[in-house]
């Protein structure tokens, strides 16, 4: 395969599909053809010489003639024939299928080497025949270029096919025939140079007008039933609007609804009441119209007006038919390869939508669904929703605490008591201070009498002193009643016991400061949310969501993210982020502890990037590790 490569590479070196060779070669067929005595002398002489112009490397003659398939074969020295083949026999079956010309190219992996595969029909019946070659195309000349050497191989693809009517028929002997045909194949050679569709047009009908010495000729593109002029002979543009161009469509699309060549003479019967306006109107100048098929359908329409003195040659105008039937296909892959892509797609998809049977409807009606459900699966957004696990939790939580160094005395709640304001949780014990407040106050009495002798005698200084010590006296009394007024613990509001096993506080020594008991308010709760940390990039406060209880599935309720942790905790095997939420909806019968599933709304992304995006980022640090 890599021999056959390099010389397909030499092949494309020696031999680009030049035009001006091409249309010297487009030329020679009908004179190959003519001077045949039998298929096998016309391949002899036609592929040497396809090979020797245009380069090609490999080619096929397929012909079907009373039940038999004649095939013939050509390749260039050094190329292995199995390496086309395959491509080669495609080209066959989509042509002989379709009963139209075919054109592929195909790509090497050497980015300089393209080979364009065309197969052209014989034309004279879906089953006659296919003309079939290889041949390398170059690709660093501008895409114009590219694509006037494709077309002009389709017409030498077209024409070779033709001209197997001529070597069946036999030689040709009528020499000025030979000679005008030769003639009429250089001038439509040399309008084959052009590049756009209205280019070609204009060169054909003015190169048709003065090798036939016709008054006009005029062009026209058939689809959908109906004409368009695309060139008129002696105008730079047609004015298509004007009562002329309005007759000439008119005898076009006569032609067109009968599907043949028409002709009127000036002196013939108006049976073709449009062809006879137009004959009318240019004082009986003699018209006939030619089809041009594209397999079996009719692409475009050929009007000729004679002078009123020239009669049509009904001979000359059957090898004009003849060889205008090489350049419709040639005229549409044209006009498809300038034609705008929307609107080629558009029509394309005019066409595939009317389908003539109910199964072909249902086919076309699944495929235009499955093509929807993927433009919107790749294209379409919808609301993203990171899932996950959440947590009823208390919005508050109050600690009870010892005010003072001492020794728990008693317990009077348990874990799970519903607790209001004022209600007494715990008490130190008051032993110590309760004898140290007697103390106190005995202390505080002595010396309030001792300043008062020392007032009663006079003695100030001595009054003074005493006082003084009883201000201290009494400030440590306060602080001791106020310790055993503090030694009971009581509920700030209403909340439950959070601690466990609280009655083994009794008989300890705490210290001041010192969390004795857990309440949990209960009637404000919010949520906790443990999303996983590949998710937690979508996740930012003020966020939305829905939440459910597992014990009430079909209970939803709103919520609304307050603030996302900073640090990950591993859970269940993976690693997840705490987010704290508030309930906004709803929140009657939570209770701290139940447990159940959010889902957090972070914006539309696409329905594609919903459904991969996990695999993708796995995926993207598997390849990256």
């Amino acid at each position: 395969m890599s021999e056959a490569k390099e010389a397909t590479s030499g092949a494309a070196q020696r031999s680009a599909v030049e035009p001006a060779r091409a249309g010297q070669l487009v030329q020679q067929i009908p004179e190959i053809a003519d001077r045949a005595s039998s298929t096998m002398t016309f391949y002899q002489a036609l592929f040497p010489k396809l090979s020797r112009e245009l380069g090609v490397v490999y080619a096929v003659m397929d012909l079907n003639s009373s039940g038999q398939r004649d095939i013939k074969d050509y390749h260039a020295e050094g190329i292995d024939p199995s390496f086309w083949r395959e491509a080669i026999e495609e080209a066959v079956a989509r042509s002989l299928s379709s009963d139209a010309c075919e054109a592929r190219v195909y790509g090497a992996k050497n980015a300089e080497l393209r080979v364009a595969v065309i197969a052209a029909p014989f034309g004279e019946a879906r089953t006659a025949g296919t003309f079939a070659c290889a041949v390398p195309v170059t690709i660093n000349r501008p895409a114009e270029t590219v694509r006037e050497q494709l077309l002009t191989l389709l017409s030498v693809a077209r024409l070779a096919s033709r001209s197997i009517r001529v070597v069946k028929e036999g030689p040709a002997t009528n020499g000025t025939a030979q000679q005008g045909s030769g003639n009429l194949m250089e001038a439509l050679s040399a309008a084959s140079q052009q590049r756009e569709p209205a280019e070609l047009a204009i060169a054909m009908v003015n190169q048709l007008r003065s090798k036939l010495q016709c008054e006009l000729v005029a062009l026209g593109r058939a689809r959908g039933g109906r004409v368009r002029l695309l060139a008129v002979s002696g105008m730079a543009e047609p004015a298509r609007r004007s009562p002329g161009s309005g007759l000439l469509v008119g005898a076009m699309e006569e032609a067109l609804d009968l599907g043949s060549t028409l002709t009127l003479d000036a002196d013939s019967a108006a049976t073709y009441k449009l062809h006879a306006k137009v004959r009318d109107a240019a004082g009986g100048a003699p018209v006939a119209t030619i089809p041009l098929r594209d397999g079996e359908s009719i692409s475009h329409l050929l009007t000729v007006r004679n002078k009123p003195d020239q009669p049509i040659d009904a001979e000359a105008l059957k090898k004009l038919e003849t060889v205008l039937q090489a350049y419709g296909a040639a005229l549409r892959l044209l006009e498809q390869a300038t034609e705008n892509p929307l609107r080629a797609t558009l029509r394309a998809g005019i066409k595939w939508m009317k389908p003539r049977t109910k199964s072909a409807i249902a086919r076309r009606v699944l495929v235009l669904a499955s093509v929807l459900g993927l433009l919107w699966f790749v294209f379409g957004t919808l609301t993203y929703r990171v899932p996950a696990r959440a947590v009823v939790a208390p919005s508050q939580t109050f600690v009870a605490s010892a005010a003072f160094d001492g020794r728990v005395a008693e317990v009077f709640v348990r874990k799970g008591d519903h607790v209001t304001a004022g209600t007494p949780l715990l008490r130190l014990d008051t032993q110590q201070l309760e004898a140290d407040e007697r103390r106190l106050q005995g202390e505080l009495l002595g010396e309030t009498l001792r300043a008062n002798q020392a007032l009663s005698r006079q003695d100030r200084g001595q009054a003074r002193i005493h006082q003084a010590q009883a201000e201290a006296i009494r400030a440590q009394l306060d602080l001791t009643q106020s310790r055993i007024a503090q030694a009971t613990v009581v509920a700030s509001g209403q909340s439950v016991v959070a601690s466990e096993e609280v009655h083994k506080l009794i008989g300890q020594t705490v210290s001041l400061g010192t969390p004795l008991l857990e309440l949990i308010d209960t009637n404000q709760v919010e949520l906790k949310l443990f999303v996983s940390d590949s998710e937690m990039r979508e996740i930012r406060a003020g966020l939305i969501g829905r939440f459910a209880l597992e014990s009430e599935p079909d209970v939803s309720r709103s919520l609304r993210v307050t603030r996302v942790g900073a640090t990950a905790n591993p859970m269940d095997r993976t690693n997840v982020f705490e987010v704290q939420a508030i309930v906004e909806s709803n929140a009657d019968g939570l209770k701290p502890g139940m447990q159940g599933v959010a889902r957090v709304e972070v914006g539309p992304r696409r329905a594609c990037w919903v459904a991969f995006h996990r695999v993708i980022d796995k995926l993207r640090l598997w390849l990256w590790v």
